[in-house]
């Protein structure tokens, strides 16, 4: 298929094209004659949506745009070519780990799929908290009336660790991992109804209950593998997708494996072994699943954010005082061939798009920025770091604080040196399981020798004695310069509860909860990049997230994704704060990012413990890569979203 890119640029090929121009050479001869010269490119199709990037295989000497989503939205074709195929990959989110590994989302690769104008939904499935499976994702046209399957693709979650000893693992998308003496879950994804797809999804591994400590826990079955059973229990391996980026370069989402280039995806989670015995912990599988723990005080690890890895499990000490890692969030990748780039990048690194005469370098996982076409000279560039959210509360009978927004930096003007620049970007903080158990903070984002800090967890609202509470929203990372989480209700004294602090530019401090005896149990949001989330009322009432920041106009290109509405009812919107979570009174919870939002891809809060038939309305999580805040969870123990991790920005002229 030729190409048309949305933004209108020189026809020339550049430096960066010279596989491409050789190719040329080499196919239709060097001379100057008509004949020679090589067919002009057809029209491609324009399609807007997702983390845009423009690269070549240098191999065939095809040029591609691909479409990133790491959190829900919309592929849009809005004009129609002479070849409007495209190859997608749907993956799921990760199931929780508990007493075995958690089970990789499913996994569905479509090589050749025809596409027309109008709407295709992407819905990104969450990674599941512990013993949670995680959530489904899908692609599809939005009208049933479209070319192909009018149910679109669907991965399924994958399989959330059995909560309990001596049980089964669970079913999902791959299975999760038996606790001891458990078989594990089974695989339930299937090839999907479009012809051409398939579907990849395994079983978790099985443990045993052997003498004294030598007890092992499965580990959760990947899309390229089954999870392993004892001795070690490790994760099941995923498989590996070149969609991004050059395949001869790291691809800029996914994680290592066995092969080079990375682009691995749903790895299983990690089993447990004893403390004592001489069998090292339980390895995540290759494609973001977590490690496992390791005897009574190990931790398992969370599968990788937009992976779609099973979180690894804490063995026979989950929830406390070893704590099971969360499943990773799944993503949709769409890709198809066009006749030219844009522009030239002048580094590597990331997914490159151009805009007007900008290039952008949009992270959103970790990997390396390199000024490797600019003549031997450093790059000036302009950037934006943002750390990840944190965490809503944990709450099972009031409000729980919204979870803080990551840092906010911005510079105008930065000189890149030559030498590579490692970038790491935040993931977001998971939501607490236990009224015993802090919500986790977001983690840190690096580049360029700047770190922007983490945010503050909401804090957890719990009435019981002897004094009422265990935390107070908490502080951003480092020295409180994330946004910090909202205050909870969490019993005596009555009146309001403290927010988390923030002392830094770009962060701001959570509002506070506030009790009513015999009456309100509500929660403050949390902290905001560009404004302090608001305070809880005495009349039943929890405070929205703080508002968040928009971006820079460098990083406006209204053909790609990146942030979330904002109060002005323009887009490219980040760090937003998450609402509090609501109580057992007639309250919903408060509001991502602001009044009448959700703004900034800030989560809400819970809603009461409403009858049937409407039911509670439960907290959402932090837009992946904005650095928002996750909602507070509310009444019936319900759990607060999680946080959504970071990104890094970096643009120049083109």
């Amino acid at each position: 298929m030729g190409a048309r890119s949305s933004q209108s640029r020189g026809p020339g090929l550049n430096k960066t094209d010279g596989h491409l121009l050789e190719y040329f050479r080499q196919t239709f001869g060097a001379g100057g004659g008509g004949t020679n010269a090589p067919p002009p490119p057809s029209p491609s199709m324009t399609a807007t949506g997702g983390v845009i990037s423009d690269w070549t295989d240098p191999g065939p000497g095809t040029i591609y745009r691909s479409h990133v989503f790491t959190s829900s939205g919309t592929f849009e074709v809005t004009e129609p070519g002479g070849d409007d195929t495209v190859e997608y990959l749907v993956v799921a989110g990760g199931g929780g780990g508990s007493h075995g590994g958690g089970g990789a989302g499913g996994l569905v690769h479509q090589p050749s799929y025809s596409v027309s104008t109008g709407s295709y939904t992407v819905t990104i499935g969450a990674g599941g908290t512990r013993a949670v499976n995680g959530g489904d994702s899908f692609f599809g046209p939005t009208s049933p009336g479209a070319p192909g399957a009018p149910n679109g693709t669907t991965a399924v979650g994958g399989g959330g660790s059995p909560g309990g000893i001596r049980q089964a693992g669970t079913a999902g998308g791959s299975g999760s991992g038996g606790s001891w003496n458990g078989t594990g879950g089974s695989a339930t994804q299937t090839p999907s109804n479009i012809p051409g797809a398939t579907g990849y999804g395994n079983a978790g591994g099985g443990g045993t209950d052997g003498p004294g400590d030598q007890s092992v826990s499965g580990g959760g079955g990947g899309a390229g593998g089954a999870g392993g059973g004892p001795p070690n229990g490790d994760g099941g391996v995923g498989r590996q997708y070149l969609l991004a980026g050059p395949p001869a370069s790291t691809q800029p989402v996914g994680t290592p494996g066995p092969n080079p280039g990375g682009g691995y995806f749903a790895g299983g989670g990690g089993g447990h072994t004893g403390g004592s015995n001489p069998r090292p912990a339980a390895s995540g599988g290759a494609g973001g699943g977590g490690a496992g723990g390791k005897g009574a005080p190990d931790p398992g690890g969370d599968g990788t954010f937009s992976t779609g890895g099973g979180g690894g499990s804490a063995g026979s000490n989950a929830p406390a005082p070893g704590i099971a890692g969360a499943g990773g969030s799944g993503i949709v990748i769409v890709r198809y061939p066009i006749g030219q780039l844009t522009a030239s990048a002048k580094a590597s690194g990331g997914n490159i798009s151009f805009y007007g005469s900008t290039t952008i370098h949009t992270f959103t996982t970790s990997g390396t920025f390199v000024v490797d076409n600019n003549g031997g000279s450093p790059l000036a560039v302009e950037y934006v770091i943002v750390g990840g959210g944190g965490a809503g509360g944990f709450s099972p009978e009031g409000g729980a604080g919204g979870g803080g927004a990551g840092q906010y930096l911005y510079s105008s003007s930065h000189t890149v040196p030559t030498s590579p620049q490692p970038i790491v970007i935040g993931g977001g903080g998971n939501s607490s399981y236990s009224s015993s158990i802090t919500s986790g903070n977001g983690t840190n984002t690096t580049a360029f020798g700047s770190t922007a800090y983490g945010g503050g967890a909401g804090g957890n609202g719990y009435g019981g004695p002897p004094s009422g509470g265990l935390t107070p929203g908490r502080p951003g990372n480092g020295p409180d310069q994330g946004s910090g989480g909202g205050g909870a209700y969490y019993g005596p004294p009555a009146g309001p509860h403290p927010g988390g602090a923030s002392n830094g530019p770009g962060g701001n401090a959570g509002g506070f909860g506030y009790w009513v005896p015999g009456g309100a149990h509500n929660a403050g949001g949390g902290g905001g990049a560009g404004g302090a989330g608001q305070n809880a009322g005495p009349n039943g009432t929890s405070g929205d997230g703080g508002i968040g920041v928009r971006l820079p106009a460098s990083f406006r290109d209204p053909s790609q994704s990146i942030g979330a509405p904002g109060p002005d009812s323009t887009g490219n919107w980040v760090a937003g704060g998450g609402g509090g979570g609501g109580s057992d009174n007639p309250n919903v919870g408060g509001l991502g990012g602001g009044d009448n939002g959700p703004w900034a891809g800030g989560g809400n809060g819970a809603a009461d413990n409403r009858p049937a038939p409407l039911g509670p309305v439960l907290a959402t999580a932090g837009m992946m890569n904005s650095g928002a805040g996750g909602g507070g969870g509310g009444t019936g123990d319900t759990t607060g979203g999680s946080g959504g991790s970071g990104v890094v920005l970096i643009a120049y002229p083109s």
